[in-house]
């Protein structure tokens, strides 16, 4: 699902081309979405991934027990529906683990990537030393940048939430559309 521009790299031309929806998202794809855009993802093995504005995410692998991705920048939720996988985010700070059934929250900025657990099990490994935090859903944010790691207010986005929280009603109101179509 695209709402606005969504681009994807291509290495053979370096250069960045728009793609619509439905569009095939495979290992090593680079996309980037474009100002006021969002996008979905739906993976065979249980994963979902939704990106805000401005927003890279590219995906590294992917198995019935363990996919990677990588935020470079933006705002994404990921969805661990896997229930025997583990997925892993990284990001220029370090990384995220979010083990099956969970759901989390990832801002990754210029100087620093805030995360907020929502849902699960999840926890942020530091780059520089591998120290590991384990968040608690509805809890502190973890704030980390290349020096630190520190907690936050855990406050999310409430635009973004809103879109979320849409995009996950959306299967309940067609079926209520088509019970009150008959």
């Amino acid at each position: 699902f695209i709402e606005g521009q969504l681009l994807r790299y291509v290495p053979e031309i370096k250069d960045w081309v728009l793609i619509r929806d439905n569009s095939p998202f495979g290992l090593n794809d680079a996309l980037y979405s474009g100002d006021s855009s969002k996008a979905e993802f739906i993976f065979p093995n249980n994963l979902l991934a939704r990106i805000d504005a401005t927003t890279q995410i590219q995906l590294i692998a992917m198995s019935e027990d363990a996919s990677e991705m990588d935020l470079a920048s933006g705002i994404a939720r990921f969805y661990n529906r896997n229930p025997n996988g583990v997925l892993k985010v990284t990001t220029p700070f370090g990384y995220v683990l979010a083990q099956p059934n969970s759901i989390f929250d990832l801002y990754v900025g210029d100087q620093s990537a805030q995360i907020i657990d929502l849902n699960g099990q999840v926890e942020y490994v530091e780059q520089s030393d591998n120290s590991s935090y384990e968040l608690t859903p509805g809890g502190a944010s973890i704030i980390a940048d290349a020096n630190q790691v520190s907690n936050g207010e855990g406050d999310l986005d409430a635009g973004w939430d809103n879109w979320n929280n849409e995009r996950e009603s959306m299967p309940a109101r067609r079926i209520e559309e088509e019970r009150t179509s008959e």
